[in-house]
């Protein structure tokens, strides 16, 4: 087994890189568009860490970001509902937007359940939709089956899971209706290898975790979040590639931010076996003074020609 030297902290010099970047558009590329959730920075001239042999190595940070809170409750993640009734079943896409509980089930009333079998109620009590046939339906088919399929991906902010059906004459949905905004925004970086995501005790191949912030804003407004203490190792010195920042759920979906922008700082702490000392400044007016006199001197040479 090869050995390997350990890193002694004591004897290295910190120097740091501080990036201010933005989703714009004006110094990076837009990979998804309109989201504005993966963008990509050329700036690998002012990150080439792989040549400079004083370094040891390098860590990034997330310490400072401004995510807008501008993504719609209901995407086009979870915006599927498939119903079943009278032996066929329909499968209705939902508009995407941020709907109150009263402005969803009239939507879903009058695009994917019929209004003249059956009826949707809530409770302000239990915060649980209870769906009822009504007597037209239950004299036309007496017994039949009727509710909600697996593959409605609306089923988390609706209150059912998988499918959900009933022969009886009601059906009141087991969890309570979610109209909550995503709870995080997850921040990855393509220069990171440095843990893992876990969803329902699963891992979903998130590795490059720089920040995880809490969305603890009103709808189309601003999340503003420091963190100066947490820093990750950079998988390599040799960035050969373009950074590449991604905003994501805990399902690794992409964030639709509808266009508005995200703006955040990357700041690289360079730890270094030694740092060329910086020229003091009477050299450096010495050094000013020096040259304008030489220009000088040019010019009175150019005037006596």
């Amino acid at each position: 087994m090869m050995e390997t030297k350990p890193i002694n902290n004591k004897t290295l010099l910190k120097d740091s890189l501080v990036l201010h970047l933005n989703t714009q558009g004006g110094n990076s590329i837009a990979l998804n568009g309109t989201y504005r959730s993966k963008v990509q920075y050329d700036l690998r001239s002012y990150i080439n860490f792989a040549n400079d042999e004083t370094i040891e190595y390098v860590t990034l940070s997330m310490p400072y970001a401004v995510i807008t809170n501008s993504n719609y409750i209901v995407n086009e993640y979870n915006n599927i509902l498939i119903f079943t009734y009278a032996g066929s079943t329909s499968t209705t896409v939902i508009p995407e937007g941020n709907y109150t509980i009263t402005s969803f089930i009239t939507q879903i009333q009058s695009t994917a359940i019929p209004t003249n079998y059956f009826v949707m109620s809530y409770s302000a009590v239990t915060n649980k939709i209870t769906i009822t046939s009504t007597p037209t339906y239950q004299s036309l088919f007496p017994g039949s089956t009727w509710g909600f399929n697996t593959g409605s991906t609306c089923d988390y902010i609706f209150g059912f899971s998988g499918t959900t059906q009933t022969t009886g004459s009601s059906l009141t949905l087991p969890r309570s209706m979610n109209f909550l905004p995503i709870p995080r925004f997850i921040i990855h970086c393509n220069l990171l290898n440095n843990g893992l995501m876990l969803t329902n005790n699963s891992n979903v191949g998130a590795c490059d975790i720089l920040a995880s912030i809490p969305n603890v804003a009103k709808l189309n407004s601003q999340i503003i979040y420091e963190n100066y203490g947490g820093e990750f190792l950079l998988k390599s010195l040799d960035v050969n590639t373009s950074i590449i920042i991604s905003i994501t759920d805990d399902n690794n979906n992409l964030i639709n931010f509808n266009g508005i922008s995200s703006y955040f700082v990357l700041r690289f702490n360079i730890f270094r076996h030694s740092i060329e000392r910086p020229v003091s400044f009477q050299k450096l007016v010495s050094s000013v003074n020096g040259k304008v006199k030489n220009i000088a001197e040019d010019e009175n040479l150019i005037l006596a020609e």
